[in-house]
């Protein structure tokens, strides 16, 4: 049922929103019962417990109330007293909202620390390490650009230096040559020949990322090791999935809904719908990277907005490293 909400990924797990209202009536209360419960359909419990004697709902609810009403009516329980609150007026422009909504508070929290950095006292605290990770089409470039445009930090492209470890000669080749029959040829990887197999087959790509991602990961620690900069972002689409979400401080994620990215990902490369959602399956949904996440963009809406979030996330960025004497 969630899905249908904006930013819905972004909603917290339904134990935690439990406690949060069990928490407030025990501040607010100390007569009134709290049973709180999940909604997994339309009625909710207001449909299944005949004690119930109100509901509360708003002027754009009402016509909810009186659905519930009706079910009631036919299982023979009682009506409900329905007590209409108002909503407190709350403009939002870019999801063209009048109301203060959970949906607003979710995109405020956009571009903001959902949680505490991970510390690493392993390592020098220069360079602080972001991770920036998203799916297909997700704007995730766009933002390594602006990124790459900071005074004092440095972005390293992990597909530009995925490349690097296909020259001739390298560990890789050998490993990729003894895995995938007939790719290398005079030392040299048939990327297209690779690239017909691994996408056809779940198995070998995950086996070829296996091979990469540790290699990968060894070319980013030597630069590191000697940095040009105080902040070093490591802009790749499959941080979590290579493990790389416990080696950076903060990880940056960037999405946008399913719908959307499969729209893109039609419109940029040509494919159907099938194509576009079968290049989807192979990746791990906004909701698993948003889980591991520090801080979170949405590119849905215009590139002001998406550069509006990520300005917020280096302020803040800059007044966390500034108090905390990371760098």
């Amino acid at each position: 049922m969630i899905e249908k909400k904006s930013l819905w990924e972004l909603i917290e797990p339904i134990s935690t929103r439990i406690q949060a209202v069990e928490d407030f009536i025990a501040d607010v209360s100390d007569s009134v019962v709290c049973q709180a419960e999940p909604i997994v359909d339309p009625f909710g419990p207001s449909t299944r417990i005949p004690e119930l004697e109100a509901i509360v709902v708003s002027q754009e609810t009402i016509k909810g109330g009186e659905a519930v009403n009706k079910v009631r009516k036919e299982k023979n329980m009682s009506q409900l007293d329905m007590v209409v609150i108002d909503l407190i007026e709350g403009s939002d422009e870019v999801l063209k909202e009048t109301k203060i909504s959970s949906s607003t508070r979710r995109r405020q929290d956009l571009g903001k620390l959902l949680k505490p950095p991970t510390l690493h006292p392993e390592r020098p605290t220069r360079p602080y390490i972001i991770g920036l990770c998203g799916g297909i089409a997700s704007g995730k470039s766009n933002i390594a650009k602006i990124l790459a445009h900071q005074p004092g930090f440095e972005v390293i492209d992990c597909d530009k230096l995925a490349h690097s470890c296909y020259e001739p000669g390298s560990k890789l080749i050998d490993e990729i040559s003894g895995h995938f029959e007939g790719v290398v040829r005079n030392g040299y990887v048939d990327r297209k020949a690779l690239g017909s197999i691994v996408f056809r087959d779940e198995a070998k790509l995950r086996l070829l990322c296996e091979l990469m991602w540790p290699l990968l990961l060894e070319k980013i620690k030597e630069i590191v090791a000697t940095p040009k900069s105080d902040v070093v972002v490591i802009e790749a689409a499959a941080i979590v999935e290579a493990g790389w979400h416990s080696y950076v401080n903060e990880l940056w994620t960037v999405f946008v809904p399913q719908e959307e990215m499969i729209r893109r990902v039609m419109e940029r490369d040509g494919l159907t719908k099938n194509e576009a959602e079968d290049r989807l399956k192979s990746q791990l949904t906004n909701k698993e990277r948003i889980a591991h996440s520090h801080v979170v963009f949405c590119s849905l809406w215009a590139y002001e907005e998406t550069s509006s979030q990520v300005e917020r996330a280096l302020r803040e960025l800059r007044t966390r490293l500034k108090s905390s004497k990371a760098i």
